[in-house]
């Protein structure tokens, strides 16, 4: 489009711009070894990333991560007290960066809006960062900067918690129930779900990525994007990840509450424990015709009470699956007990 033109023209003129700048100031005299090294190696950077926007096709998407590294790099988006250091990751809806808030001398992830497509997005955008404001737990990412717009060409975004050396749930589903200590980081994510649910907030997209664990183990839930204010809204159209999404999210998205993300928890829970999703879809299409013909299979492996709870959690009537609270409980119970099993033996 005509916008997505004229930001990629403003770019490269910005690239251009910085590169003519610096290669102004290595031509003063006296200038110091060290300062000299940085300006020669920013120079460098900035000049392979030109050489890349170059080769890049006319029609390419302007999410791709390449060109949110411009955006970056070149620090033309200018945040206030916040400076961006680095591209960390981009969802359907905007793109992650690190970066360092210099009033308060911490590191920050800082989400952005670049492209919105409609005004939705705008709004949903928005309720991701009131939400956010909203929560106070400590297994959710703390946003520390409410929504604000950028002076460059309107960019929308906020500032949250950054979570050092984090790796997402996934990261558990290499060693499967070999290592149970997935049972106490999802414990953990249920207790932070519950705190959103006594809010009246339904996360609506509980999935791997969207739970980051640190390096002491502690699970972090982020990604409100989807969320919905129970007592406010009620979306007409399913919101959410095909693979973890609850059967009431295809069958009627209106009548969605908090067992929804219980459910998704139990696709989490049995992916781990079974290795395998006990529902894998390619379509709408395909997810509905599973959810509404085709069930779990259960293996008897080492848990009875485990795979007891994975038939509460994904039973197809909401009311029928336990609070996010009592499935912390027994997630944590269970991983207790099989650590104690393994020590007897």
């Amino acid at each position: 489009t005509w916008r997505e033109r004229r930001i990629k023209v403003k770019i490269r003129d910005e690239l251009f711009d910085r590169v003519l700048a610096l290669r102004g100031q290595l031509l003063e005299k006296g200038l110091r070894t060290e300062l000299r090294h940085a300006i020669e190696t920013e120079v460098f950077d900035l000049e392979s990333d030109l050489g890349q926007l170059r080769r890049l096709p006319s029609k390419h998407d302007p999410m791709d991560e390449l060109h949110l590294l411009y955006l970056a790099r070149c620090r033309v988006i200018n945040l206030g007290d916040i400076a961006i250091q680095s591209f960390l990751g981009a969802g359907q809806r905007g793109a992650v960066f690190k970066a360092r808030h210099n009033t308060q001398g911490i590191d920050v992830a800082v989400k952005m809006l670049l492209f919105p497509r409609n005004d939705e997005e705008i709004f949903r955008f928005k309720q991701e960062s009131t939400i956010l404001s909203a929560l106070d737990h400590k297994a959710i990412v703390k946003c520390l900067a409410g929504f604000s717009r950028s002076s460059y060409l309107g960019v929308g975004w906020f500032a949250m918690e950054f979570v050092e050396d984090a790796k997402e749930f996934s990261y558990f589903f290499k060693n499967g129930p070999r290592d149970n200590s997935a049972l106490a980081a999802l414990a953990t994510a249920c207790e932070g779900l519950e705190h959103a649910h006594s809010k009246d907030i339904i996360h609506r997209d509980v999935q791997p990525r969207n739970i980051l664990v640190d390096k002491n183990g502690n699970a972090k839930i982020l990604d409100f994007g989807c969320a919905q204010l129970s007592s406010h809204e009620h979306t007409f159209r399913p919101l959410g990840t095909l693979t973890t999404s609850a059967p009431e999210i295809f069958d009627d998205p209106r009548t969605v509450t908090s067992k929804a993300d219980i459910f998704s928890v139990g696709t989490i829970l049995y992916r781990w424990y079974y290795q395998k999703w006990p529902f894998f879809a390619s379509s709408y299409g395909d997810a509905i015709r599973q959810l509404q013909e085709t069930s779990p299979e259960y293996q008897e492996l080492d848990s009875p009470d485990l795979e007891q709870l994975l038939k509460q959690v994904l039973r197809r009537e909401p009311k029928e699956r336990p609070t996010a609270s009592g499935l912390a409980i027994e997630l944590r119970r269970i991983q207790h007990d099989l650590n104690k099993s393994v020590a007897t033996k």
